[in-house]
């Protein structure tokens, strides 16, 4: 039974749409929308309605084209909900934002993260915490993470040669692309390196075919489909490998590192902090087989696309929600 069939969906303002507000661009990535546009998926599959207000640059603007959303939606449109998942809010959004309850952050990192009512998040960051309004009601679960998981598949990976895909944000990565390429394509075992980055790596003109470059676009593991590492920043790709038994490795710093604790606790994510060590604890981890295969594992048996739909039904709980007088 979806949400438009419950008595409660009867009242007019359930009736009303879900409002999401979303940054998306080069310098903030591709990470948020692709999160909500799943999340938006997933709701409307149960009978809620969305609309989406979009603070994007032309590549965000590109980017929701291609996965067919139309951002027609402002903050001043009669809603049932807004769904905050940006980096900031501009002062005209926040003001505009007040008259709306409930205001759902799904973002792990925002700069205005109190505005929101309620968090709805895989694990809560310390630095988050310590942003939000005293009545906020948070719940964070672990499922939340595979949200963009939706039909994916898991399938069993082999690791005798490495298959790696690389894809540091779906905007532009300050991490410098062809020393990172270099370390990687100098330990042995690696096979093949798929790279998704607007930059054109050197060594994809090499003859030996070893490097596959691929413009970032609204479908990655259309050309990810045979890998058996994914190498991410920190973003929501790291959760869509893993929910296809992938194993995956972040390259972060060490304030975003609790962004994906959850992750990190089911032993199918590891993290490299980027800095002067990056090189060397990167190397160790892609040729240590033995690990890779326990990650595998441990990736296989969370069964991240059963847990798809966690974030969307608890966004529906919310949504019967109250203020507190």
């Amino acid at each position: 039974m979806n949400l438009a069939d419950t008595p409660a969906g009867t009242r007019p303002e359930e009736r009303l749409p879900v409002l999401f507000h979303v940054q998306a661009g080069a310098s903030v990535g591709m990470g948020h929308l692709a999160r909500s546009a799943a999340l938006m998926a997933g709701l409307e599959g149960e009978g809620v309605t969305c609309r989406l207000s979009l603070d994007a640059d032309a590549a965000g603007q590109a980017f929701a084209k291609a996965r067919g959303l139309a951002a027609t939606a402002t903050l001043g449109d009669p809603c049932a909900a807004l769904v905050v998942d940006a980096l900031d809010l501009p002062s005209a959004t926040r003001d505009a934002a007040q008259h709306v309850f409930p205001r759902i952050l799904i973002s792990p990192v925002c700069a205005d993260a109190d505005v929101a009512t309620h968090v709805l998040l895989r694990d809560m960051p310390p630095g988050l915490a310590g942003q939000l309004a005293k009545d906020t009601r948070v719940l964070t679960d672990p499922d939340f993470a595979f949200v963009t998981a939706q039909g994916l598949v898991r399938r069993e990976r082999i690791y005798d040669r490495l298959r790696i895909g690389l894809c540091l944000s779906g905007g532009v990565d300050r991490t410098a692309l062809d020393p990172l390429v270099d370390c990687l394509l100098a330990a042995p075992e690696v096979a093949q390196l798929t790279v998704i980055d607007p930059r054109r790596p050197l060594r994809a003109d090499d003859t030996d075919g070893r490097v596959v470059h691929v413009a970032p676009g609204a479908a990655p593991w259309g050309a990810l489909q045979d890998i058996n590492l994914f190498i991410g920043g920190d973003g929501v790709m790291l959760a869509e490998a893993i929910a296809q038994a992938i194993p995956a490795l972040s390259l972060t710093t060490a304030d975003r590192l609790p962004k994906n604790a959850a992750l990190m606790a089911t032993g199918a994510l590891a993290c490299v902090l980027r800095g002067p060590g990056m090189d060397a604890e990167l190397t160790k981890r892609i040729r240590d087989l033995t690990a890779l295969k326990r990650m595998h594992a441990n990736a296989w048996h969370l069964d991240g696309p059963g847990r798809a739909t966690a974030l969307a039904r608890a966004v529906i709980t919310t949504l019967h929600d109250r203020p507190k007088v």
